[in-house]
């Protein structure tokens, strides 16, 4: 994958930081993703709302209220820090006429078609790329947001296919506490196993995002704004983020490649070879240290070094396990089960005739 990257937005230098993050928790609205106006979807979203209540009033008119309704709960989250359950939403504060045991099993539904009304949520630019590339060079992803609905985000992230992506996913709406409180953000970095300190976010908030993250003890705070925005911003001392940025992408500029160490294992290695056998004089030898991971676990971490090399899936270099010498260790002989998996059938061809044929 290849993304050109243009200069980085102004920004305040923050290199020696960069080389103890861990972790990058994202927000979603105007970071992650975009909100787009598409008035067929926003109308059908209108109707299915009148139509899950049983309302009399039709689809515009009475959405127009809800959304002077939902501006009044807005007032109450913000003062409090708080997101209402979906179902105390509905019946406490959005469609109070109905009976609540009528609306609380509709709420979830009733909550995503509400924010479907208010337009179409897309990727930003560049989103997938820099998702799957801060991921390959060997960060922690997570998402933090402020956010009603407890349906809309995990059922993206699987439609999508990120969930290998992201470990930790904090949302208002199921955890209960709303960004700034730092609540929200200990309990993101905790689900990670990374300390708030090793954790950066990246927002759109000068206000909310910035002291939510400062208040949280996190490392590092990026805003994302366009220069129109940010021409007519105030930054103080208590706002001031240690980046900013204009595009998604600029992300890779920031993060480099976090090193990964050679995998021991008290006297057989992983270690990424070249082909040959046994390894060629030069390579970089592993040191043997106590506590690494041994067996599988070297196995996957000598994986993951050739992925910060550029090296895909499709055209590893070959793994060989060996001693402390350098000496392949690993021979299957008559007798042995060997196991694998793989969808293409060629491939099962392949090892068949590896081991029966002469001289293969």
């Amino acid at each position: 994958m290849e993304i050109q990257l243009k200069p980085m937005a102004e920004h305040k230098k923050a290199n020696h930081m960069n080389d103890d993050i861990q972790a990058i928790f994202l927000d979603l609205g105007n970071t992650l993703r975009m909100l787009v106006k598409d008035e067929k979807y926003q109308a059908a979203a209108r109707q299915n709302i009148v139509d899950l209540l049983g309302a009399d009033e039709k689809p515009d008119k009475y959405c127009e209220n809800l959304n002077l309704r939902y501006k009044t709960y807005r007032e109450w989250a913000f003062e409090h820090l708080t997101e209402a359950p979906e179902g105390e939403l509905w019946a406490r504060w959005l469609a109070p006429e109905f009976p609540a045991d009528k609306v609380a099993p509709l709420a979830a539904e009733l909550t995503c078609q509400f924010r479907q009304s208010n337009g179409r949520r897309v990727l930003v630019d560049n989103g997938r790329e820099v998702v799957i590339e801060l991921h390959r060079r060997g960060y922690t992803l997570g998402i933090i947001s402020n956010l009603i609905s407890s349906r809309e985000i995990p059922e993206w992230i699987e439609k999508d296919g990120f969930t290998p992506y992201f470990k930790s996913v904090v949302l208002s709406s199921v955890f209960g506490k709303r960004k700034p409180d730092p609540a929200i953000y200990h309990e993101a970095a905790r689900r990670a196993g990374v300390e708030p300190a090793r954790c950066a976010y990246v927002g759109d908030n000068l206000k909310r995002d910035v002291t939510g993250t400062r208040s949280a003890g996190f490392g590092m705070v990026i805003i994302m704004i366009s220069p129109e925005e940010l021409a007519e911003a105030t930054i103080t001392d208590e706002n001031r983020p240690d980046i900013i940025i204009h595009e998604f992408r600029e992300l890779l500029n920031i993060f480099p490649g976090r090193p990964v160490p050679r995998l021991p294992s008290e006297n057989r290695d992983y270690h990424a070879g070249t082909g040959t056998t046994p390894l060629e004089p030069g390579l970089p030898r592993p040191v043997l240290e106590p506590g690494l991971p041994r067996g599988a676990a070297a196995l996957a971490r000598a994986v993951r070094e050739l992925y910060g090399e550029g090296q895909t899936d499709y055209s590893l270099d070959p793994i060989v396990l060996v001693d402390a010498q350098g000496n392949p260790v690993g021979r299957i002989a008559d007798g042995d089960a060997v196991i694998f998996c793989c969808r293409r059938g060629e491939r099962e061809i392949q090892l068949t005739e590896a081991f029966t044929e002469p001289g293969f």
